[in-house]
């Protein structure tokens, strides 16, 4: 639903400014090689976690993702055609 993906856009924006926060302290501490290696591990961990957790819906119009996660969130999934 919109008030869901609202709600999680707020959230990302928020880890989005932490995460520039810690990169910001780190940068101070690490030096250029440990810093290459904390990036690219993190970034393939964002990876991950996002291939792992958002489900495909690139064929779904907004109503129809909508609707999907209403029956979800119903119990009626198998309902779903």
């Amino acid at each position: 639903p919109t008030e869901m993906r609202t709600m999680c856009h707020g959230i990302s924006a928020s880890a989005g400014k932490v995460g520039a926060l810690i990169a910001g302290v780190m940068f101070n501490y690490l030096n250029e090689e440990d810093l290459f290696l904390v990036s690219g591990y993190a970034s393939f961990l964002a990876c991950l976690i996002t291939h792992v957790t958002i489900p495909e819906t690139t064929s779904l119009d907004l109503y129809e993702q909508d609707r999907k996660w209403r029956m979800i969130m119903d119990g009626r999934k198998a309902e779903y055609y």
